[in-house]
């Protein structure tokens, strides 16, 4: 028998089923966790390493070859690929999909003690291997801290880098408070600098040196 000659047939078992589709649906859709922005972990990492002033071809083989061949012997990573410039290795390690979320920081932990294993061996000259986990993570939310000059004031008064620079840092440490927050970050930040004046006779008497 066909279905649309049955749904003539048995009109009551149709609209029994398509209510129970109906409040299924409501349900559903009303206890449904949602969430705007829904954790996702990437299951990624990358090891930068540079090399400067090195061309491509010699840090692709002395570099990013000897990396690679070490991760790729851990049995929770899937693959690994590399993108390779002249003076810098950048490689790129993939999780097992088997591997749950909350275990990824230990096979990362494990890469970095591969990494470290292999950094005797790698050429003098090469910087200390980076591996990044976080490299995906996105921000949420940005504030920016700034001065502005009040009504009647001249421009150029009011806070200070430096005061400026104290806001944001205790604006930076109340969101690391935040138990929802993973990291908290400053950006844009002027460095301080220090500059000593003095006459050349002065400079002469302490014995000093330019580079000291």
């Amino acid at each position: 028998m066909s279905l649309p000659r049955f749904s003539l047939r048995n009109p009551q078992i149709v609209i029994a089923f398509a209510f129970v589709a109906v409040v299924s649906g409501c349900i559903a859709f009303v206890t449904v966790p949602r969430r705007s922005d829904p954790e996702f972990t990437l299951p990624e990492s990358r090891i930068i390493t540079t090399w400067p002033g090195v061309e491509t071809e010699r840090v692709e083989r002395l570099v990013t070859a000897p990396i690679e061949r070490t991760i790729s012997q851990l049995e929770e990573v899937r693959y690994v690929y590399s993108t390779t410039t002249a003076g810098q290795s950048v490689i790129t390690v993939r999780a097992l999909d088997s591997v749950p979320p909350d275990e990824l920081p230990q096979l990362w932990d494990r890469v970095r003690g591969e990494v470290r294993n292999i950094q005797g061996s790698l050429p003098r000259g090469v910087t200390t291997p980076v591996v990044d986990a976080e490299f995906g993570d996105t921000a949420v939310l940005q504030v920016a801290v700034y001065a502005q000059a009040g009504v009647g004031e001249a421009e150029g008064t009011g806070y200070s880098h430096r005061e400026l620079r104290d806001y944001a840092e205790l604006i930076r440490d109340r969101f690391e408070l935040d138990p929802g927050v993973a990291s908290a970050e400053l950006y844009g930040v002027r460095q301080e600098e220090i500059f000593i004046e003095a006459p050349p006779d002065i400079w002469s008497s302490t014995g000093l040196s330019i580079s000291d």
